[in-house]
């Protein structure tokens, strides 16, 4: 092998631990889910005056947060395989905590897609500004150079006509 490992396991999907352990990793989905919300929020709201350190330490922390939901995304490969109509359940309760769980989640990534949407559409916006008042410093120093230019022909004391 290529230094990676298959471990094969038997998993009981007809117990309620089956399930159990399901509702538990889209809880632990929700709070980083959350999380990443919380980031992105404070990431959106204070873009426009932050420091370039800020700005990567809350990247940072959302590049953590992204990693934490790949990790559980592999752990919840399992049941995607799952018709979720033949799961066990301990009692219905945790059946629709599971769903309600995980709707939520899903609520609070479409959030942070959004706000991710909006501060990439503000940051578009302040580069093209940059780039205009660049160019329009370029055009300016372009202006004031031929400026300076025609003003020294205007004073050459170069005579062609004696040439």
């Amino acid at each position: 092998m290529d230094g990676l490992q298959t471990i094969t396991t038997t998993v009981d999907r007809s117990s309620t631990a089956y399930t159990q352990r399901l509702w538990e990793l889209v809880q632990q989905r929700l709070t980083i889910a959350q999380d990443l919300l919380t980031v992105t929020q404070a990431q959106s709201q204070s873009h426009s005056g932050q420091e370039l350190s800020a700005t990567l330490r809350l990247l940072a922390q959302k590049e953590s947060l992204i990693d934490q939901l790949l990790r559980l995304d592999d752990q919840l490969h399992i049941y995607r395989q799952d018709d979720p109509q033949h799961r066990v359940w301990a009692n219905p309760q945790l059946r629709q905590s599971c769903d309600q769980l995980l709707q939520q989640t899903n609520q609070r990534l479409k959030e942070v897609l959004e706000l991710d949407g909006q501060t990439l559409q503000w940051m578009s916006q302040q580069r093209d500004a940059l780039a205009a008042q660049l160019k329009h410093g370029q055009d300016t120093r372009l202006a004031e150079h031929a400026y300076s230019t025609a003003d020294l022909l205007a004073h050459s004391t170069l005579d062609i006509a004696d040439l």
